[in-house]
């Protein structure tokens, strides 16, 4: 056996070795693991240098084994923890159905306890440390064996053989919940300076198929991440899109505005906040908007939550995806005795990045865009699912699939098989859980705005549009270190849709490298082309734009349209 070597002799001879081995993709040694068998302490250091224990994805039911491994030296080189908890297997059989309120009672139970469990073994560790270990960031999912992309081959062939299934819109109504009784004896856990929700593609464990992740209530990733007190960036997913359940979704949102509100000034540290709430995106412009606002007030909660995370005095990085928002989201807090702040804090200081990406629908119930009062809506293209359709997404006729539906409801002798279609228990009208059929399909996409094909709002020059694009200017004049912001509201200026955005982003490199292009900066207009009051909405958006010291860089837009706006636009391509 080889004798001790001083740690940095050893580092040093891995240090070479990594020069001189050939790479993998991401840059690591393809077998410098392989001297970890050398010693004991080459193991220590080849271990560590590898980088072959810094990210680990492990199961709920898979922690006492995790534990093994990595309770001795290698708890150290853990950066990165993927925590998978495993839910209640459910019968093939219940493939066709929505959960049950008693398969979510299970479920929350097991989330409940896999956090439990999660935590306690990572305050164990840190208590054997002087230090509480290296930072860590975890990032938290949740599956069934039973879910599609998780199944055993055998599972997987006897669904596609015997029986139908609902795939991922299983548990398109349910949110996992934290139990707030369990929330008390959680321990704070120093360690974790990165907690994240559903970030990232999971591949499932045999590599075939793409997993889809169950959603996790927006209150409970609050009051699990006032458990780190450490805490520097956060990167959730959010599902906000159960328009069928309207009261039960104004309620999770509610939900998720307090928590935030209430909990935001624990985070000191706190420099990236991502958050994605799926909103979805509808075809049909004269949809009726749910109203999201809190009571008889005229504010959004979530909005109003929001502005305090935007205004938190360490964010380099704020970034919010499909969501919808009130144009009040830039304004500056009320004062909160709470809130981290100081005598000399200026806010935005050290933002850095800024993206946004928002629905047209306001929390109001109400739009960012409007009709144009000249032309008439015209006529949707009709409704897109008719009662003799085909369900695309089983393959099948659907008037099958009911009747299998109502045969394993028939036959399942589980008291909860009573429930589906009943008697809905949160204050709204449609029966839960729902029994997946064409009636169902009809009735979802209508709730979602997705029944018909009908676009006719295309004026973007509102109050409400002007409010939002100003405040984001705003921001980015008080923001000397900004290096990428964008404001889109709706879809892409190539959609049939109206959309529209201003981005500051780092020039192109094939641009630089064409044109040698001196400046780091542009911006970036765009909008749909049927949009009838374009110049008049950008013409204000470039008067604040000009007030922003060092504006006066290179501009890219779309359409033609906006030329007669920054007629020394580039590229001159576009002045055919």
């Amino acid at each position: 056996m080889a004798g001790p070597f001083p740690p940095e002799l050893v580092s040093l001879l891995l240090f070479e070795l990594c020069q001189t081995l050939p790479r993998l993709w991401d840059g690591k040694s393809t077998s410098l693991k392989e001297y970890a068998t050398v010693s004991r302490q080459w193991q220590y250091a080849a271990e560590q240098e590898s980088g072959v224990f810094h990210t680990v994805a492990v199961r709920s039911n898979e922690l006492d084994t995790f534990a093994t491994v990595f309770g001795g030296h290698r708890r150290r080189f853990l950066r990165c923890l993927e925590y998978h908890i495993v839910l209640p297997k459910y019968a093939r059989a219940r493939c066709c159905l929505f959960e049950t309120r008693k398969e979510q009672e299970k479920n929350n139970e097991a989330f409940t306890e896999a956090i439990q469990a999660l935590f306690l073994l990572l305050k164990e560790w840190e208590a054997r440390d002087v230090d509480q270990g290296p930072p860590l960031e975890l990032n938290i999912k949740a599956h069934s064996p039973m879910d599609v992309g998780w199944r055993s081959a055998q599972d997987r062939y006897m669904v596609n053989l015997d029986y139908r299934d609902l795939q991922d819109r299983r548990w398109q109504h349910s949110f996992l919940r934290f139990s707030r009784v369990a929330l008390g004896s959680l321990p704070i856990l120093s360690r974790v300076t990165g907690f994240a929700c559903n970030m990232g593609g999971t591949r499932s464990k045999d590599g075939e198929y793409r997993a889809d992740n169950r959603e996790f209530e927006g209150r409970s990733l609050v009051q699990l991440a006032t458990k780190f007190p450490n805490l520097e960036a956060v990167g959730w997913i959010v599902e906000d899109d159960d328009l069928l359940y309207p009261w039960a979704r104004k309620r999770r949102r509610q939900g998720f505005a307090r928590a935030l509100a209430d909990n935001h000034g624990l985070w000191k540290k706190l420099k990236k906040f991502e958050l994605r709430m799926q909103a979805g995106f509808h075809t049909y412009d004269t949809f009726h908007a749910p109203n999201l606002k809190e009571g008889d007030t005229a504010r959004s909660s979530l909005t109003f939550a929001l502005r305090h995370i935007l205004h938190l005095p360490q964010l380099e990085a704020f970034e919010l995806g499909s969501i919808v928002v009130g144009p009040s989201i830039f304004e500056a807090p009320p004062c909160n005795n709470n809130a981290p702040t100081s005598a000399t804090f200026q806010p935005f200081s050290r933002l850095k990045i800024l993206k946004m990406n928002i629905s047209k629908l306001t929390p109001n119930g109400g739009y960012y865009f409007a009709p144009d009062p000249s032309q008439p809506p015209g006529t949707p293209e009709g409704d897109r699912y008719e009662d003799d359709y085909e369900d695309s997404e089983s393959e099948e006729p659907a008037i099958e699939l009911e009747d299998f539906i109502d045969k394993v409801i028939y036959e399942d002798s589980d008291p909860d098989m009573l429930t589906v279609e009943g008697k809905n228990p949160h204050g709204d009208t449609y029966p839960w859980p729902p029994r997946y059929g064409r009636e169902y399909k009809v009735d979802w996409f209508r709730a979602i705005g997705h029944d018909q094909v009908l676009y006719h709002r295309f004026r973007i020059d509102t109050p409400e549009s002007r409010s939002i694009f100003e405040g984001f200017l705003k921001v980015l004049k008080a923001a000397p270190g900004i290096q990428e912001a964008r404001l889109q509201i709706g879809a892409g200026e190539h959609h049939k849709s109206a959309g529209a955005s201003v981005s500051f982003v780092p020039v192109d490199e094939w641009v630089a490298e064409c044109t040698d292009e001196l400046e780091k900066m542009m911006w970036k207009m765009h909008t749909n082309e049927k949009t009838v009051d374009a110049l008049a909405f950008f013409g204000q958006v470039k008067e604040w734009i000009d007030e922003i010291p060092g504006s006066d860089i290179r501009v890219e837009v779309s359409p033609k349209l906006l030329h007669e706006l920054w007629p020394d636009i580039w590229p001159d391509r576009w002045r055919a």
